[in-house]
């Protein structure tokens, strides 16, 4: 099982170039595979339109994905980089198709993309996106992206789509693997309509939603199930788990990932959320001290 780490919010390194350079350094160093960050290109108030519920926080930061991904193949030299997860129906095709082959093209190979849909409608509105038909846009999307990756032209006339005789060049020389995830703090195991449209289309599946480790062998045999519906090889299909360490003992971190691991899981990101509140982030090198005593206690230190 691949271990990685998700990187620290904005509100703990700021936007300093160095701080974020230097973990995503000392994650490389640790021998971390890969480097997963969140998104969303916009935050809502939602004290101001209550009756949405509590979508989005104005306060949440977030670097831009692909910024940040180019910004790290500059500075790391092997970990890999997913976005986790980009919001892809917020962006025309034919720029996420560019943005991702160029970032890969920089990091020699070392782009993983992870995509979903999200869930705040002002969001889209303020993009100019169609919050409705954002996961029939998303299932356009994913074939248009191979397409580009890998034709020198495409032409195509589909519901959200015009393309006549155009290309990206220059293109990565490869399939970038395109993962998914879904669910939410409020309903943490995804709905069946995102496992199946993951299973379906995707390389692999992220539960990025705080999803009990308890509930690990369900996801995955659910995800199996589809997969094997869809008349796919499950042995193409990856399927990553999801641990958070803050508040937690060794003992808790030793019990969650051999959860994910038992239950088949490929891959694991793990997380360092509020200590004690959400006002109590912890400090990027507490962050760092916290997986280094993670690699100690679970026996997966170097």
């Amino acid at each position: 099982m691949l271990i990685g780490v998700a990187g620290p919010p904005l509100s703990v390194t700021g936007a300093d170039p160095a701080v974020i350079r230097d973990f995503a350094q000392a994650v490389e160093a640790m021998g971390f595979n890969h480097y997963a960050f969140s998104e969303h290109v916009l935050s809502s108030d939602a004290e101001q339109i209550p009756e949405l519920g509590r979508r989005s926080n104005i306060k949440a930061t977030f670097n831009e994905t692909f910024a940040l991904m180019c910004f790290l193949a500059g500075v790391t030299s092997r970990i890999e980089l997913f976005s986790c997860i980009l919001i892809l129906p917020l962006r025309p095709t034919a720029l996420a198709a560019k943005q991702s082959a160029h970032a890969d093209i920089l990091s020699n190979g070392r782009v993983r993309l992870g995509v979903g849909v999200s869930g705040d409608p002002l969001e889209y509105e303020a993009l100019g996106v169609d919050h409705a038909t954002r996961g029939a846009r998303l299932v356009e999307q994913i074939g248009f992206l191979r397409r580009f990756w890998t034709e020198e032209s495409v032409t195509a006339q589909t519901r959200f789509h015009t393309f006549r005789h155009v290309g990206i060049n220059p293109r990565p020389g490869r399939l970038i693997p395109i993962w998914m995830g879904g669910g939410s703090v409020t309903d943490p195991f995804p709905s069946e309509r995102i496992l199946r449209r993951a299973a379906r289309l995707a390389d692999g599946f992220t539960a990025i939603s705080l999803l009990p480790p308890e509930r690990a062998s369900e996801l995955i045999d659910t995800l199996r199930s589809y997969v094997a519906e869809a008349g796919r090889e499950a042995s193409s299909f990856g399927v990553e788990g999801d641990i958070t360490l803050t508040d937690k003992t060794p003992d808790d971190w030793r019990r969650e990932t051999q959860l994910w691991r038992e239950a088949g899981a490929d891959r694991l990101i793990l997380r360092m959320g509020p200590r004690g509140g959400v006002d109590r982030l912890l400090a990027t090198q507490d962050q760092i001290d916290n997986l280094k005593t993670y690699l100690k206690e679970v026996g997966l230190e170097a």
